[in-house]
């Protein structure tokens, strides 16, 4: 499992995959609610790092259920970190502040007396992420600096994990730009050793916001690195980013041109928050999407769109549940609701309604 880790890490996407659906097979097959749990948590990473939000959003949820009435042995807690701080990405992306942290508070309660591992080091990050979220950047360099810590502690530095981007983005906010433009460029040059283009590219947003005087240049090369990787949030990210500077530049058409395609993306990859203000940048031009906004199966969250899917391809609703670990009145409440969304009466309908 580590080695597919590290082979996502460095964008080997295609043969992660693989590896990934060879697995789910198996133990959909033959393996435990904890062997799913690890399996699913591998496929929530190459997720993320697609920028699929709503693929994280459903597999999260799936991962945390089949481990729910697993005893909290060291493993089991490690999974719930990890399936809990990609369900905070998720709402965050969603523009969910409160969901994100209750996600967190949820784990936090369920395991007060946590061992320190990886995979709860990790939840600093989307803590830090939801006080920058709620303007509180002194929370937030708080908390990146004890993950920051207990990473040094445990002689780790990944780049696919940083403290550094929140810890820099903390520091602009507190007026300390000096401190901000370490952070970044310690970032980028990381991200360089390691060389994945996914990491390079969003360092180089990093430093774009810690030195204003460099911006276009850096979030230009930044989505023209980014181009070059799987990474379409990230993509997506840079290219709001720039749309934003150009306009700050007074270059009213291509920040234009920059922003609808970061629009696009985001909106492709489930990001309602990245979307949201790249559409504010762009009415700010007297201009608005081109696309409208989501309706009909989009307007269907990821769990729903997961379960709809297996519904109209006949499971029944044990079946569901059977899958998703869940319990059939959650399969059935998530069919209400969908159902009440694409404005039909019942399974018949929901095949013809998904196209």
């Amino acid at each position: 499992m580590v080695a597919l880790l590290a082979l996502i890490s460095a964008d080997g996407v295609e043969p992660a995959r693989r590896e990934i659906d060879r697995a789910r097979l198996r133990v959909r097959a033959h393996g435990s609610p904890v062997e799913f749990a690890m399996v699913a948590n591998a496929g929530l990473f190459l997720n993320w790092r697609l920028g699929d939000v709503a693929a994280v959003d459903a597999e999260s949820e799936g991962a945390l259920a089949a481990i729910t009435h697993e005893d909290p042995a060291p493993h089991v807690i490690a999974l719930r970190a990890t399936g809990t701080h990609f369900t905070a990405y998720a709402a965050l992306e969603r523009g969910d502040l409160d969901g994100a942290a209750a996600a967190l508070d949820r784990f936090d309660t369920a395991h007060p007396d946590r061992p320190t591992m990886m995979p709860t080091i990790w939840l600093h990050e989307p803590r830090a992420l939801i006080a920058l979220g709620r303007n509180d950047p002194r929370l937030a360099r708080a908390e990146s600096a004890r993950q920051r810590d207990l990473m040094a502690e445990a002689g780790l530095d990944p780049p696919t994990i940083s403290w550094r981007a929140p810890a820099a983005r903390a520091a602009m906010l507190l007026g300390d730009t000096a401190e901000a433009g370490t952070l970044a460029a310690e970032q980028l040059a990381i991200a360089r050793r390691w060389g994945a283009a996914t990491e390079v590219g969003a360092a180089l947003r990093l430093l774009a916001h810690a030195e204003p005087e460099r911006r276009l240049d850096l979030l230009t090369e930044s989505v023209a690195v980014l181009r070059a990787s799987p990474a379409r949030l990230e993509l997506a990210r840079s290219l709001v980013g720039l749309g934003e500077a150009l306009r700050v530049a007074r270059r009213r058409g291509d920040a234009r041109e920059v922003l609808h395609r970061g629009i696009d993306l985001a909106g492709d990859c489930g990001s309602a928050a990245l979307r949201q203000r790249a559409v504010e940048a762009l009415e700010a031009l007297g201009d608005r999407p081109r696309r409208p906004v989501f309706a009909g199966p989009e307007a269907l969250t990821a769990s729903e769109r997961r379960v709809a899917g297996l519904a109209a391809a006949g499971r029944a609703n044990r079946e569901i549940a059977q899958e998703l670990f869940v319990t059939p009145k959650t399969v059935e409440n998530h069919l209400g609701r969908i159902y009440t969304t694409l404005g039909i009466t019942g399974r018949r309908d929901l095949a013809q309604a998904l196209v």
